[in-house]
């Protein structure tokens, strides 16, 4: 038998199958690109942006099915940060002007942003940087040529918890 530990989703013990969700980042090197790969790459990166839109609101869709549209309003902000001018903006000019693939470019643009939300004051802003983890691990997930696996359905009897470890 495994101990799994990790923050639950609610008190208690649970005893069962458990659903453990593991993000895997992959590696971002710093490449560059030849002058005549550069719109290429800027169109990979945005194409990237809207398979991941999509992902999200399939995994948004399922949710407010099964839990309601209110649990489902989480998936908005992962949206908007997809969606935003600055995030798309600065990554893709970053691509254009150091010649470098877009995984390092959305990085860099993920840091600063991170970065920036670490020092707001207000707790509820400041604790946006999970939502802003949570999109750039989809996005280089797929951008390094993974498959996202989404949110499916779990109506099955299953163990959620939060950043949980296995122990033996």
């Amino acid at each position: 038998m495994d101990k799994l530990v990790g923050i639950p989703v609610s008190p208690g013990i649970g005893i069962g199958r458990a659903f453990v969700h593991r993000v895997e980042r992959p590696q971002v090197a710093k490449r560059r690109i030849s002058r005549f790969k550069v719109e290429a790459e800027t169109e990979r990166f945005l194409n990237c942006l809207v398979l991941v839109a999509e992902e999200i609101r399939r995994t948004r869709r399922i949710v407010e099915v099964e839990h309601g549209a209110e649990l489902a309003q989480i998936f908005e902000a992962q949206l908007a940060m997809l969606q935003d001018d600055q995030v798309k903006g600065q990554t893709v000019k970053t691509i254009r002007a150091d010649r470098v693939v877009a995984e390092h470019a959305f990085s860099q643009t993920m840091e600063r942003l991170k970065e920036m939300f670490g020092h707001i004051e207000n707790e509820y802003l400041r604790a946006r940087v999970g939502d802003i983890t949570d999109i750039e691990h989809q996005v280089m997930a797929r951008l390094a040529g993974g498959e996202l696996r989404g949110f499916r359905s779990h109506r099955e009897e299953r163990a959620l918890g939060h950043r949980v470890d296995e122990q033996r």
